[in-house]
Parts: structure tokens; C-alpha cells; sequence
């Protein structure tokens, strides 16, 4: 009597286990809606012979769609939070179907998804908590990423919140650098496919198709791969041409690759990689020991004459 419950009514028996098992083994590990037994021990209860019952413990807490300003704090622990239930759920015991618009890419990392993750299905309440696991999927763990980072930090009213974004991508990395540099080169792709996907499999008003196609415009526009790449993998003509771009005294100490022949930068681009040294480079201290070089090459030469 004194507590709140959410009754759902299910017409697929297959996905009402899910639901059932899917709440019955996280909601002790994650802040999720517990399942409430029947007298029987059961998870589910038949109705009118078709209809499958389930009954949900209610989640506390404030939606972070009606919370004043998403600050930093929540954007942190939501992404902490979503990074937890993908950890727990790498394997696919829920017998949860794949993404509709699955694409193969080399990616390893697979997690329960909860496809679904808009304002209004997280909760704050100390800790972050989600509702509404009926979209769940399973399949590389970002799609989840990309589809909440979507949801979350673009919108028709407010555009790019490109700080939090920012700050939720760091959040769910951590110190995995190498597997943020992996993963989040697909973000701007699989979140374009999941809009197309949405619009194309829904009688959206106006209004509605509207904001996903200015969401969508945005996210096109959007960089989100900002990961270092070695040196060593970029020394090309590009690169040369770069630095011919770049004054001698404007990149906060001189620019002495400046002005060389193509063949000296790669010389010198070469001695960096070999030396593995972030020192300044020394124009004269290279250019004698290119003399010298080509001193002994002439002796050498003349020598065996």
C-alpha cells in the first residue's frame, strides 16, 4: 500500500523472459527496477490467455530531462554508470536481439544495449538510474555511446553541447586510451544510421521529423575523433606542406623545418622517429652532420677509385 509499482503487459513470451531476466540478474548490481515475483515465484503472470504480465518495483528519482541544467557532475556519473552496464553485460545471456541496422566493423567490445537512453529514461537520485529496457539490443557497446551522446548533447533548441559530449566521452574511457581511439572514430557514423534508421521506421508529426533531420545536420558537422596519431605515421607530403604553411616563429618555438627541401624533411622527420626524442630540432647541429656524411660518402667514393 504504501509503495509505487509499474505494471506492463507484454503480447511476446520471448521478450517478456528477457525483460525478466535482464531486471532479475542487474537490478542487484546497477540501479534499475527490480522485478516483483508473483505468489508463484514467477517473473511473469499469463493474462487473458495472450497477455503476459510484469510488475516493476518504481525508480526514485528526477528524470535528467526536467533537472534545471545537466552539470557536469551528473554528465560524469551518467557516463560512469553507462560504462558499468556495459561492463556486466558483455555476453548476451538475456537472448536480446541484435541492432536492426547492424553494421560489422573492427570492433571486439559487445554489451547488453539500452538503445533508448533519452532524458526521460535516466534518473538522478544520487546515483544514476535507467528505466525502460524494452528497445534493449545487444551488439558493439558503441552504438549505446553514440546513440545517448545523440539524444543527449544535440538538439533543434540548444544545438551542440559540445562540453558535456566531451566531457561523457572522457568520463566512459578513462584511461583506455586505446580503446577510445578505436571506437570513437564510428560515433558520427552509427549515430547518422541510428537517426536514418528512427525516421525511416516511425510516423513522426513535422515537428518531430524536423529536429532529428537539424539533430542530424549537426552531428554531420560535429568532429568527434580528436585522438593523437604518431609521428611517424604522418610523415608524408601532406605533412611537409604543412610546415611550409607554418611562419618560422608561430608555433611557439622556430619552425626550422621551414624552408627545406622534401628530401631534407623526410631525413630529418626519419632522425626524429629513430631517436624516439621530442627535443628541438638543431638546423646546424643537422646540417654538419649532414657535411660530415657527405664527407665520408666523397672519401668513400674517391677511396675505392
Amino acid at each position: 500500500p504504501n509503495n509505487k509499482y509499474v505494471l506492463k503487459i507484454y503480447d511476446d513470451l520471448n521478450h517478456t523472459k528477457s525483460m525478466v531476466s535482464l531486471h532479475t540478474n542487474l537490478s542487484n548490481k546497477i540501479y534499475i527496477p527490480k522485478i516483483i515475483f508473483n505468489k508463484n515465484k514467477q517473473g511473469y503472470t499469463l493474462f487473458n490467455d495472450k497477455n503476459y504480465i510484469v510488475v516493476y518495483s518504481f525508480l526514485d528519482g528526477v528524470q535528467i530531462g526536467k533537472l534545471d541544467k545537466l552539470d557536469e557532475d551528473i554528465v560524469k556519473k551518467i557516463a560512469l554508470k553507462v560504462r558499468e552496464l556495459h561492463d556486466l553485460t558483455s555476453d548476451n545471456n538475456h537472448n536480446l536481439n541484435e541492432i536492426p541496422f547492424y553494421k560489422e566493423y573492427d570492433l571486439d567490445r559487445k554489451s547488453l544495449l539500452h538503445f533508448d537512453l533519452t532524458k526521460g529514461n535516466i534518473f538522478y537520485n544520487k546515483e544514476i538510474g535507467f528505466i525502460d529496457f524494452d528497445d534493449a539490443k545487444y551488439g558493439y557497446s558503441i552504438y549505446d555511446v553514440s546513440i545517448l551522446i545523440a539524444l543527449l548533447f544535440f538538439s533543434k533548441k540548444r544545438g551542440v553541447d559540445k562540453n558535456n559530449m566531451n566531457l561523457f566521452i572522457d568520463a566512459y574511457y578513462g584511461t583506455d586510451i586505446e580503446l577510445k581511439n578505436k571506437e570513437i572514430k564510428y560515433i558520427k557514423e552509427i549515430a547518422i544510421d541510428w537517426i536514418n534508421y528512427t525516421l525511416e521506421n516511425n510516423d513522426f508529426n513535422p515537428s518531430t521529423e524536423e529536429s532529428f533531420d537539424v539533430k542530424k545536420k549537426l552531428i554531420e558537422d560535429t568532429i568527434f575523433s580528436e585522438s593523437l596519431i604518431p609521428f611517424k605515421e604522418c610523415i608524408d607530403q601532406k605533412l611537409y606542406e604543412m610546415y611550409q604553411d607554418i611562419p618560422f616563429e608561430e608555433i611557439g618555438s622556430n619552425n626550422q623545418l621551414k624552408g627545406v627541401s622534401y628530401e631534407k624533411f623526410l631525413k630529418i622527420s626519419k632522425k626524429y622517429v629513430e631517436e624516439e626524442t621530442t627535443k628541438e630540432f638543431d638546423k646546424e647541429e643537422f646540417e654538419e652532420q649532414e657535411r660530415q656524411e657527405q664527407a665520408e660518402q666523397r672519401h668513400h667514393t674517391y677511396g675505392s677509385k
